[in-house]
């Protein structure tokens, strides 16, 4: 792997074994080969069961491809690595723990001893994503929205170099969604990482990326790279008034209808929704 890239695959293809004994393996992603470049953002679109999330699973080490290799942060991904965070669909925070202790858990796994270094360094992430408010609720107390800021501090306290991020604003209003979408902006100009990031709202993948791949349908494969050429620093809404936006958005929706996997339903009209 070369200086400048924290993701690499190569010809990577996942397959899983299939449900019952008359059934034939499921192959989830074929022959992926697919360059990240270090600290940049971006997003990964496609059909419903193209294999987005299972990539993002190959990089976080949760699964092994079938064939093919993967390499992160200049190593192949043998087993889970603290650093790389990830940040799936649902917050995922533990009921019975404050938002504070939420957001330090992950410090005391990556060997931070000290319980008041991590109070402290979970209270300055709060502070960034407007929950220092909230430090002694319970996630049961947050809106939707709120819950996911804190699910997002979580990723950033322990530092992590890469970030894998899969649909985490799918679940929440359109307002709310733009809202999180610049806040995470925001984090990660101050803090810049690598984020490979799955979606299916073409609108939000444009005025978040770098790039933006595009999948096939299953088995799922790249179909195509996008660069995005937008300035930075991006206001989120926006960015959809750039003539630059409604030509990559135009362009995207054409490869995705080409593929039989693609559903109208499945597309994510920001264009109208901002």
């Amino acid at each position: 792997m070369t200086g400048d890239r924290s993701i690499e695959f190569e010809g990577v293809s996942v397959a899983f074994p299939a449900a019952r004994a008359s059934a034939k393996p499921r192959t989830a992603v074929q022959g992926v080969d697919l360059s990240i470049a270090k600290n940049s953002f971006v997003s990964i679109v496609g059909p419903s069961g193209c294999g987005k999330s299972t990539l993002l699973n190959v990089v976080s080490g949760l699964i092994g491809p079938s064939r093919g290799n993967v390499r992160c942060l200049g190593q192949p991904v043998a087993g889970v690595d603290l650093r790389v965070g990830y940040v799936t669909q649902e917050s995922n925070l533990l009921p019975w723990l404050t938002v504070l202790a939420n957001v330090a858990l992950p410090l005391k796994f990556a060997g931070v001893a000290n319980k008041d270094e991590r109070e402290e360094r979970a209270r300055f992430w709060l502070d960034r994503v407007g929950l220092g408010a909230w430090a002694d609720h319970y996630p049961r107390q947050l809106s939707g929205g709120m819950q996911r800021r804190c699910a997002i501090a979580r990723s950033f306290v322990y530092g992590p170099e890469v970030l894998l991020m899969d649909e985490p604003f799918g679940a929440v209003d359109a307002m709310t969604r733009v809202i999180l979408q610049q806040e995470l902006l925001d984090l990660w100009e101050r803090e810049p990482k690598t984020v490979l990031f799955v979606t299916h709202d073409l609108g939000e993948a444009i005025a978040l990326s770098d790039a933006v791949v595009v999948m096939t349908g299953a088995p799922g494969t790249v179909r195509a790279v996008v660069d995005v050429h937008l300035k930075r620093p991006r206001d989120v809404a926006g960015v959809v008034e750039d003539a630059e936006f409604a030509d990559l958005h135009k362009l995207l929706r054409a490869y995705l209808e080409e593929d039989p996997g693609w559903s109208k339903k499945e597309q994510c009209t920001s264009l109208e929704q901002k």
